[in-house]
């Protein structure tokens, strides 16, 4: 059973949104254009989706969350409660924000498909009753082929964020994964690295060896097939372009990152792991950064990555 109830409203709207009985919303959420087509809501059982049942514009949004003392409104790991003023945040590579609520313990983030909207900008407005967050593009009528949604997700149902101490069986881990990959996707593979903080030796990190791998061509469904005989499940694009995510579960975690040969997310993710192996300082305060956003965040692994984000973009400007 989802934990999740939402009620729609007229013109399109949604009138209600609830997680375990708590009142998100604080007025009706809804497209900006009054002539915007209605939204469809999907409940699952950790998050709403609403998306447009027809896609031939890129509306905007409002979403009225209610607001209580206390509360916080956390963009790429900055709290930005109380708001002065009105706010405009260029999304750039943020794609999250999240909302909790002290009377209650509701903490929820809220997603967008940054490659569809690619140039919104978040508004923020606050007044006693409620915060506004308007997500959209700079132009009402801006026509895209392809359709894209908003998630908002509860957080608490997912397993914990661990940051432990440097595991030197993470290397050896690597090296036996790195094995079964070469194995199963052969001459597929033109690059293979150990990335991630496990691959930083003496650094803190989640237990989870992240694989990047470089491929000549796009995967088959023989080369998902042959990653599902070695353990691992195919998360399709998994919010970065380009990217196909796989996931072996076990201790610890693997994930496999795969990239065309060549794709620049590749090389900036190596330039950061190389950065943290050559800068003990950086990685030190990396490593007590991680810490205190994974007990600040607990299980909201959106919120712990987008928290993330500045100081990686200052290590890699720093080059």
């Amino acid at each position: 059973m989802s934990d999740w109830e939402c009620e729609p409203s007229a013109a399109g709207r949604i009138a209600s949104i609830r997680v375990r009985g708590f009142e998100l919303l604080g007025g009706e959420a809804g497209p900006l254009d009054a002539e915007a087509v209605q939204w469809q809501v999907t409940l699952g059982d950790d998050r709403v989706r609403a998306e447009p049942a027809r896609f031939e514009l890129a509306q905007s949004m409002l979403w009225p969350f209610r607001c209580e003392p206390g509360m916080e409104v956390i963009v790429r790991g900055k709290d930005v409660m109380p708001l002065r003023s009105e706010a405009q945040l260029d999304l750039g590579r943020a794609f999250t924000a999240r909302l909790s609520w002290p009377s209650s313990g509701v903490a929820v983030s809220i997603a967008w498909d940054e490659l569809r909207l690619a140039k919104a900008a978040l508004m923020l407005r606050s007044n006693p009753s409620r915060v506004e967050l308007t997500i959209g593009p700079g132009n009402l009528r801006t026509t895209r082929p392809v359709s894209w949604w908003v998630e908002i997700r509860d957080g608490s149902r997912a397993q914990a964020i661990e940051v432990v101490d440097y595991d030197m069986a993470w290397p050896v881990r690597f090296e036996e994964e790195q094995v079964r990959l070469r194995r199963a996707l052969g001459d597929m593979i033109v690059a293979l690295e150990h990335g991630g903080s496990t691959s930083v030796p003496g650094l803190a990190a989640k237990p989870v060896i992240d694989i990047w791998v470089a491929l000549r061509v796009s995967l088959r469904e023989e080369d998902i097939q042959a990653m599902a005989a070695i353990g691992y499940q195919y998360l399709g694009e998994s919010v970065l372009e380009n990217q196909d995510f796989f996931v072996k579960q076990g201790a610890p975690v693997c994930n496999v990152h795969c990239y065309p040969a060549g794709d620049p997310e590749w090389d900036r993710h190596l330039r950061f792991r190389d950065w943290l192996r050559s800068h003990p300082d950086g990685a030190a305060a990396y490593a007590k950064l991680k810490r205190d956003l994974a007990m600040r965040f607990g299980a909201d692994r959106l919120a712990y990555t987008e928290a993330k984000s500045d100081f990686i973009d200052a290590a890699l400007a720093s080059e």
